[in-house]
């Protein structure tokens, strides 16, 4: 009887080493698996570590201090959503919002219009083009408080544009003119940037595609908007959005040129924020101001990534 007893205990022998190599085969793979995900995590961190301490923690407070009565000094009081309706009730705050949606229709879309249709010239292969892209660049790569300097002693009353047309328009004294008189300059300021993103998209397009429409009785109308503008909807995207967030943030060249007047009449939001902040020591106000410009670039961005969109999202 142990002799037959004897193989069964040797048989139940490499079962119970395989269940053991199998066991410590799993352990080993876990710890490996929690290794990488340690060795990710320490990659990552330079990257995580300043983003919490200088955009998350910076953005939760001035959250919190929206809700609250603060003038740098002190504690602050806590007093619930009256910031908000406080600043919905102010005409000031209610007369810069519209500045700064006016800035914002007024800049990005002609800004990207031009920038389509100066990329669509320099994609016809004219002489030069080279020479074009500088020229049209230089406008960004210049300081703004420079431009900005410039800009105020064009639009003086005996300026150079008054003086060359044989005008004598108020462009910066006179409310019907001023906030024209900002916008023509945030076009001049950012076409050549634009032209540069467009130029990129529009030579990316394969030049079969056109000429497959010639040949089906495409003109050139046609080949721009069934065959150019479809391709290139990422790129009029990314042109929109960064034109229109960087008109509904706009500070410095109002600030510099006009101080937002006449009468308020060029004051956007951002400049609203600063005078709420430094001029009132109004911080909580401020910060209120600020998440509801946060609002309301994202609302505006969200609008115009579903509009468009690329159709096979």
């Amino acid at each position: 009887m142990a002799l037959l007893a004897h193989p069964g205990k040797n048989s139940a022998a490499p079962e119970q080493e395989k269940r053991t190599l199998l066991l410590d085969s799993t352990r080993r793979s876990h710890r490996l698996e929690r290794r990488k995900q340690l060795t990710g995590l320490l990659f990552v961190l330079p990257g995580v570590i300043p983003l919490l301490i200088f955009v998350i923690y910076p953005t939760l407070s001035a959250f919190v201090l929206s809700f609250t009565n603060w003038q740098f000094v002190g504690t602050p009081t806590f007093q619930g959503f009256n910031n908000y309706t406080s600043l919905f009730g102010d005409p000031q705050f209610r007369q810069s919002l519209v500045v700064t949606l006016e800035l914002a229709l007024t800049t990005s879309i002609p800004t990207t219009l031009l920038a389509f249709v100066i990329a669509l010239l320099l994609n016809a292969k004219i002489p030069g083009t080279g020479w074009y892209q500088t020229l049209f660049f230089l406008p960004s790569v210049l300081p703004t408080v420079v431009t900005t300097i410039v800009w105020s002693l064009l639009y003086q009353g005996n300026g150079v544009i008054n003086i060359s047309l044989n005008l004598a328009v108020p462009w910066l004294t006179d409310a019907r003119w001023a906030l024209l008189s900002v916008s023509l300059m945030m076009i001049w300021t950012n076409l050549g940037y634009f032209v540069i993103i467009m130029f990129a998209g529009v030579r990316e397009i394969p030049i079969d595609y056109a000429e497959a429409a010639r040949i089906d009785g495409a003109n050139t109308l046609g080949v721009v908007w069934y065959i150019i503008l479809p391709l290139i909807r990422p790129v009029l995207l990314f042109v929109v959005v960064i034109a229109t967030t960087g008109a509904l943030t706009l500070f410095t060249q109002t600030f510099l040129l006009t101080q937002g007047g006449p009468a308020g009449a060029t004051r956007p939001l951002a400049e609203l924020i600063y005078d709420l902040a430094f001029s009132y020591l109004n911080i909580g106000e401020a910060t209120a101001a600020s998440f509801v410009l946060l609002l309301l670039a994202l609302l505006i961005a969200y609008v115009q990534f579903y509009v468009l969109r690329s159709k096979d999202i």
